[in-house]
C-alpha cells in the first residue's frame, strides 16, 4: 500500500479502498462481526493513487479484535481480464467467418461452433453441441471424413478435401474441409472450417 505502519493506523477501511469496493467490504466486514470470518476480494488504493486487486481472508479473535491475511492478485486479475478479451475476440472473429467452423473433442463430439455453421446445417446452436459430428455426414462421405478426422488428430492437421454435410431438412450440401488439431479449454480437440462449394460444383458441370 505504500503508507508506514503509523499512517495505516490512523485510516479508516474506506481510505484504502477503491470507491467501487467500499460498499462491499463495508458489508462483508459486518458479516465478519457477525459470523466471525469472511474472504473476499477487493481492489485497494494505494498511497501514490494507484490501485491493485487483493484477496483477503479475515477471521475475528478474541477482545474484538480481527485478523486478516492478505494476497496481491493483481496479476491473476489481469490475466482473467485478457482471457476474456481474448475469447471475445475470439468469438468475434468465429461469428464473422465467411465459412462454417466447429470444435470438436477427440471422440467427435462438438464443442463448439459459429453462427454460419447454423446456416449451413440448419440446425440451432443448442441442436448441435454436445451431437457426434459423425451424425451430420452422409454415408458417402462418412468413411474418408472420419478417416481424415482421426490422422489430424494423429498428425496435427489435414490438406483440404471434398465432403459433405446433411442439413436438417435431408438436403445434401458439398463441402470443402479443413481441420487441425487444437487445444480448446485445456484439452485436445479438432477445429474444422467447412465451406459450401454448391456453386463450384454447378460451375464445373457446365464446363
Amino acid at each position: 500500500l505504500g503508507y508506514s505502519k503509523e499512517e495505516l493506523l490512523a485510516l479508516s477501511i474506506p481510505d484504502i479502498m477503491a470507491p467501487e469496493s467500499i460498499d462491499s467490504v463495508l458489508e462483508d466486514f459486518s458479516r465478519l462481526k457477525q459470523k466471525g470470518e469472511i474472504s473476499g476480494e477487493y481492489v485497494f488504493r494505494k498511497k501514490n493513487g494507484s490501485f491493485f486487486d487483493m484477496s483477503v481472508d479475515a477471521v475475528k479473535i478474541p477482545d474484538d479484535m480481527y485478523l486478516g491475511f492478505t494476497k496481491d492478485i493483481t496479476e491473476r486479475k489481469q490475466a482473467e481480464k485478457e482471457l476474456i478479451a481474448s475469447e471475445a475476440k475470439y468469438r468475434m472473429l468465429m461469428d464473422n467467418a465467411s465459412d462454417a467452423i466447429g470444435i470438436c473433442d477427440i471422440d467427435g463430439t462438438i464443442l463448439e461452433i459459429n453462427r454460419q455453421m447454423g446456416r449451413l446445417t440448419g440446425y440451432s446452436k443448442e441442436e448441435l453441441i454436445g451431437r457426434k459430428f459423425s451424425t451430420l455426414l452422409p454415408k458417402s462421405v462418412a468413411g474418408k471424413t472420419l478417416k481424415s478426422f482421426k490422422n489430424v488428430i494423429e498428425k496435427g492437421s489435414s490438406s483440404p478435401f471434398e465432403g459433405a454435410v446433411s442439413r436438417k431438412d435431408g438436403v445434401e450440401v458439398p463441402t470443402e474441409v479443413t481441420s487441425s488439431r487444437v487445444e480448446y479449454e485445456g484439452r485436445q480437440a479438432v477445429q474444422s472450417s467447412i465451406r459450401d462449394i454448391t456453386a463450384r460444383k454447378i460451375g464445373r458441370a457446365h464446363v
